[in-house]
C-alpha cells in the first residue's frame, strides 16, 4: 500500500520499464494517466501509491480530484476506467483482496457520484487482478431531480480465458451455474 518503504525505489522501477507517456501529473506523483485511443479515453488508476495513506481510501484525494476532473473534460463517446481493484461488487471476492467498497467506500461513492452529478455519460469500469472474469451492474441511481443516474457497467477481465469460478461471488450459492464444455 501506501506505506511501503520501497515505494520510491518501486516507482522509478515501473518508470524505466513501461513506457508510459506520463506518470501521474506535475503535482501528484503516482503512475495514473489518461490515454486516447480512438473513441475512447481510457483512465488507467493507481491503486497502490495512496492506498491507506489518507486513512480508509484506494486513489487518495488528489488522484480522485484528477480523475473527477478528466472525467468531466472528457469528450470521448466511450470513458473507460481501468482499475486493477473491482469497484462495484459488494464485497471482495476472497477475505484479504481488494475492492472498492471494502477499501475505498467513500472514494467509491464519489466517482459515482460525479458522473451521475455532471451527467457523464459512456462510462464503463474493466477491472481486473482476481483470476477470474466477472460482469457487474448497478442500475441508474435516483437522482434529487426525480430522474435515474445512468447505469454503471463493470467487466473484470482477468483473464477471461480462466477457468470457470465454481464459487459465489456474491454470497447466494444459487448464482452460481455450472458451465458446460
Amino acid at each position: 500500500d501506501g506505506h511501503f518503504e520501497g515505494k520510491p525505489r518501486a516507482f522509478s522501477s515501473f518508470r524505466r520499464m513501461w513506457a508510459n507517456r506520463t506518470y501521474g501529473t506535475a503535482a501528484i506523483a503516482g503512475v495514473f494517466s489518461r490515454v486516447r485511443c480512438g473513441p475512447v479515453d481510457v483512465f488507467l488508476l493507481d491503486e497502490r501509491y495512496y492506498r491507506g495513506v489518507e486513512g480508509h481510501n484506494v486513489l487518495g484525494a488528489a488522484q480522485l480530484a484528477w480523475l473527477a476532473d478528466e472525467l468531466a473534460r472528457s469528450w470521448a463517446p466511450v470513458k473507460l476506467i481501468a482499475s486493477s481493484s473491482q469497484m462495484l461488487a459488494e464485497t471482495a471476492v476472497r477475505k484479504g483482496w481488494d475492492c472498492f467498497r471494502k477499501d475505498g467506500p467513500r472514494e467509491l461513492e464519489q466517482i459515482l457520484s460525479i458522473i451521475e452529478q455532471h451527467d457523464i455519460r459512456g462510462v464503463v469500469i474493466a477491472s481486473g487482478d482476481l483470476h477470474m472474469a466477472n460482469l457487474l451492474h448497478v442500475a441508474g441511481r435516483p437522482l434529487a431531480n426525480g430522474c435515474r443516474g445512468p447505469e454503471f457497467w463493470e467487466l473484470t477481465t482477468s483473464p477471461l480465458a480462466n477457468d470457470p469460478w465454481k464459487e459465489s461471488i456474491a454470497g447466494d450459492p444459487t448464482l452460481v451455474r455450472e458451465v458446460i464444455d
